[in-house]
């Protein structure tokens, strides 16, 4: 086995000028929904709730991200890219202003979800732009999340940053989402219209393939949320300092970025060489937090684990894009495979690590990623 393809779906063909842009403005709204992720916390202490109560932020998100994508294909024909771009930032933004400033959870909990209707009709129809062009598919799929992720681990350094020059957490999310607003919709190129006589129909069609897309696109961010989750409470528990913790946590979020950054900007490599390399170093990473009870150690194995898992949630975002039932549609199968994830994981590996330990919770990590290779080498098939 070679380890590149002399014309592979990594080939380095340019692609329009107005992709830069586009991932310019991807970066911007990651840095906003990590902000706006990252706050839930600081909000429930605001406003004296409980954790339960808390998760219903959660939980809303989650239903946003499944009933958007579930809805959004059909509409791509009515309204430009463009259109949707800009209606997307303006719910954020509408969105995130009411969750910072809103005094009860009735409030707050409405806000954060129309914060993730907005996010994810950008999110959607911004990488199904960019996953278009088919040649550089699953480059901008990984640079994209990457851009994205680094940008978006950059939010809690920028609150903490601030809230220790007696900043609100709200003001800082507040008026830097009312900036990279401003700045996103001035700058959102004109993309071309989708040709009404394109051989896509644009409505979802249930067949095997769309929901194996499903499935490898929940099992994938499922890893990649199941891995961070709780690491601070996995520090914690093996004898590191909570402050000290809190700081060294935010690594891992910026090597999962940088290794999506770092391997779309490889010429040419095969898809499957790059998951059997990440998977391996995240296997290996996993079955050291699973027999260690070092919180050195842990804290290396959880860096270790970020870098491998980081182009996994890539490679599947790149197939769901190049999905034979068009990318508007592929797109949609990996975000409601995503939006489950995000809610389902950090609540079975907080219960599993509460029951039996986090050794029981990461090797029940290490069993999802063998499911997740099995299911990535069927597709390869199909393809």
């Amino acid at each position: 086995m070679t380890l590149y393809r002399r014309r592979s779906e990594m080939e380095s063909t340019p692609h329009p000028a107005y992709f830069n842009r586009l991932l310019a403005i991807h970066g911007m709204m990651g840095f906003i929904q990590y902000a706006v992720g990252f706050s839930v916390p600081l909000l429930r202490r605001d406003l004296h709730i409980t954790r339960v109560e808390a998760s219903f932020h959660n939980l809303g998100w989650a239903l946003a991200v499944v009933t958007v994508s579930f809805t959004l294909p059909k509409f791509t024909q009515r309204f430009s890219p463009r259109n949707l771009l800009q209606v997307g930032w303006l719910l954020s933004l509408f969105g995130i202003l009411c969750f910072c400033f809103g005094q009860s959870i009735f409030i707050t909990v409405p806000a954060f979800t129309l914060t993730a209707v907005g996010a994810t009709i950008f999110n959607n129809t911004n990488s199904a732009i960019l996953g278009s062009h088919s040649p550089t598919a699953q480059k901008m799929m990984l640079r994209t999340t990457g851009i994205g992720g680094l940008l978006g681990a950059l939010a809690p350094t920028v609150i903490g940053v601030f809230a220790h020059g007696g900043v609100s957490w709200s003001v800082t999310v507040g008026v830097s989402t009312l900036i990279l607003c401003a700045v996103a919709i001035l700058i959102i190129p004109a993309v071309p219209l989708r040709n009404a006589d394109t051989k896509y129909q644009l409505r979802i069609r249930w067949d095997s393939d769309f929901i194996s897309l499903v499935c490898f696109g929940f099992i994938t961010i499922w890893l990649e949320c199941g891995a961070v989750s709780w690491a601070l409470d996995l520090l914690v528990d093996r004898g590191q300092e909570l402050k000290t913790a809190v700081i060294l946590v935010t690594a891992v979020g910026y090597f999962i970025a940088i290794s999506r950054i770092l391997f779309s900007f490889l010429p040419n490599i095969r898809t499957k060489t790059l998951w059997n390399y990440s998977a391996i170093f995240m296997g290996g990473s996993l079955i050291c937090i699973i027999v260690t009870h070092s919180y050195t150690v842990s804290l290396i194995a959880l860096i270790c684990a970020g870098f491998g898992v980081g182009p996994l949630g890539g490679i599947a975002l790149g197939k769901s894009a190049r999905s034979e039932q068009g990318p508007d549609v592929g797109v949609a199968s990996f975000a409601l495979g995503m939006g489950p994830a995000l809610g389902i994981a950090p609540w079975v590996m907080g219960g599993v690590s509460e029951r039996w330990g986090f050794s029981a919770a990461y090797s029940l990590i290490l069993v999802f990623l063998l499911i997740a290779t099995v299911l990535f080498y069927r597709l390869e098939k199909k393809r």
